[in-house]
């Protein structure tokens, strides 16, 4: 009993592997696709496989912004990349030219990795406490971003000379701003 039970198993795992490890076309079979095999643990981009590319930015990526969209990518660039090996994509975008692949069943995300902010998140501003504490300062990108979007202005405006509930206000970065316009018109009235 005990022999029937490991070639019943051996049995299913050869089927199992042999499914897995090779996909050919049927005989007399032509369906103008190029027989793809795949071996274990190797991933090859095939007419089926969605190829996406992305934009991502360091900033953004760090503090969980929303930004961008996958973009399918179709037409020649996607014809060029079917039946490359997983090698041979990441040698086409390396991961020191800041390029990361993720692949999953059916579908390959090819990201570029970017400096900074986003274009979306890179026209937005907030005030904070200059790096002394002291004077309000602009900086670039959302509140949640603090000071690493770089400031963009510096004021005369003291933080001690303002009311106590906007003192607090520029002090948990809770002026955040769309619009440039908006925020001349806050400096202009803060600075009253």
């Amino acid at each position: 009993m005990l022999c029937f039970w490991f070639f019943l198993l051996a049995g299913l795992s050869f089927i199992a592997v042999y499914e897995r490890v090779v996909t050919l076309p049927s005989k007399g079979h032509d369906s103008g696709r190029a027989a793809t095999i795949i071996t274990a643990g190797s991933n090859v981009i095939g007419p089926g496989t969605a190829v996406y590319i992305k934009d991502e930015y360091t900033l953004c990526r760090k503090y969980g912004l929303p930004c961008g969209d996958e973009a399918l990518l179709d037409g020649a660039a996607r014809d060029q990349l079917n039946n490359l090996s997983e090698d041979e994509l990441r040698g086409r975008y390396p991961q020191q030219a800041g390029w990361e692949i993720s692949w999953e069943r059916n579908k390959v995300v090819i990201r570029q990795i970017k400096p900074g902010l986003c274009p979306l998140h890179s026209k937005r501003w907030h005030l904070a406490p200059d790096a002394t504490g002291d004077n309000i300062a602009v900086y670039l990108g959302p509140a949640k971003v603090g000071r690493e979007g770089g400031v963009v202005k510096e004021t005369g405006i003291r933080i001690a000379d303002l009311p106590v509930d906007l003192r607090e206000r520029v002090r948990n970065n809770d002026f955040e701003f769309i619009d440039w316009d908006d925020l001349v018109a806050t400096l202009d009235s803060l600075d009253e």
